[in-house]
């Protein structure tokens, strides 16, 4: 079975484990056309190499008209406080943004226009995402595994401030970029026939960072609910290293681990740059390999005896019983003590 361990020791985002994707083999043309299927404005797509304390990896970003301008309500994008986002909607402008400063290798730059988009008043609950994602061109099982991120993530955000999943609003910038983001991810595992995702221990960061609700902790409330499950952990890098695309992503997608995989072999490894410089390396390291089969485990046996019952029923039960999940049922004629 194809699988892919992924190592979150500077954190996880969206954009991150898309570039790292992209870095394995996810031909950037194909992620254009296929994100065309998704009616979303105006937007450009950024992929370029990049450098981080010496490791090349791969950078994606999501570039949208009048971002500055913007604040997400109830449900407010984390996204861009994070290694891999470029506007701030927590107010945190503390950092150096990357879109051209590191593009002294390769560098793709996408615009596109589907249809004219007003960002300036609009706003999208759960519903109106999910009307966009069902109604695209994409295939049915992008559109399903897209749709249970989002909801996750909507629902996170939902517990965090004490509303229901209907009143939680994305503005318009967050919207799209997180649609691409989450889009894209499940796009691209598909793309290279991964069928089972592993993920390491998730630095979170630490500290505190600024939003429109004022400070909150990193990390931040819906990210913290998001890895409820997942093993994680804050370090000492006072940064939000892990955004709630990139839990929500982790938590419906992959499997939590300690440590490689047991019976994982990998083949290749490709690494997703963040935007920040930080103290170590700014990248998420994805291994692409093989996992071999799980040997022995337990099954459970269930048997009984029957009396006195019409032959004719027998492969009516043997039936249901198969299709409720038995791997095996059979039958043998027995004498009783009557």
């Amino acid at each position: 079975m194809k699988a892919i361990y992924i190592e979150a020791f500077a954190g996880i985002s969206g954009n991150m484990l898309l570039g790292a994707l992209i870095d394995a083999g996810v031909p950037f043309d194909h992620l254009v056309s296929e994100m065309k299927k998704l009616p979303l404005g105006e937007y450009e797509l950024i992929n370029k190499r990049v450098n981080k304390c010496g490791i090349d990896a791969n950078y994606f970003n999501v570039l949208l008209p009048d971002e500055h301008q913007h604040d997400v309500t109830i449900g407010h994008r984390h996204e861009h406080t994070h290694a891999g986002h470029h506007h701030h909607e927590h107010g945190d402008t503390g950092h150096n943004h990357e879109h051209h400063s590191d593009c002294a290798q390769h560098c793709h730059q996408v615009k596109v226009s589907e249809e004219p988009v007003h960002h300036h008043h609009e706003h999208r609950n759960l519903h109106d995402i999910a009307h966009i994602i069902t109604h695209s061109d994409l295939h049915d099982k992008i559109k399903m595994q897209s749709l249970q991120v989002f909801t996750a993530l909507a629902e996170a955000e939902a517990k965090v401030h004490g509303k229901t999943v209907d009143e939680v609003h994305f503005h318009e910038v967050g919207a799209i970029d997180t649609i691409i983001d989450i889009a894209g991810c499940v796009l691209a595992l598909e793309y290279l026939g991964i069928e089972k995702i592993f993920v390491s221990n998730i630095h979170t960061g630490s500290g505190f960072v600024n939003c429109a609700h004022g400070l909150m902790p990193v990390p931040a409330p819906a990210t913290a609910e998001l890895l409820q499950g997942l093993q994680h952990s804050q370090g000492k890098i006072e940064k939000e290293l892990t955004t709630p695309t990139g839990a929500a992503l982790m938590k419906v997608l992959a499997v939590s681990t300690n440590d490689i995989p047991q019976g994982f072999s990998g083949s290749k490894i490709a690494y997703g740059a963040g935007t920040w410089d930080l103290e170590i390396p700014n990248v998420l390291r994805i291994s692409i390999g093989e996992l071999e089969a799980e040997a022995g485990g337990e099954l459970l046996v269930a048997e009984c005896n029957i009396d006195d019952m019409n032959g004719e029923l027998y492969p009516y039960v043997q039936e249901r019983l198969l299709q409720a999940g038995a791997l095996d049922c059979w039958l043998t004629p027995i004498i009783m003590k009557k």
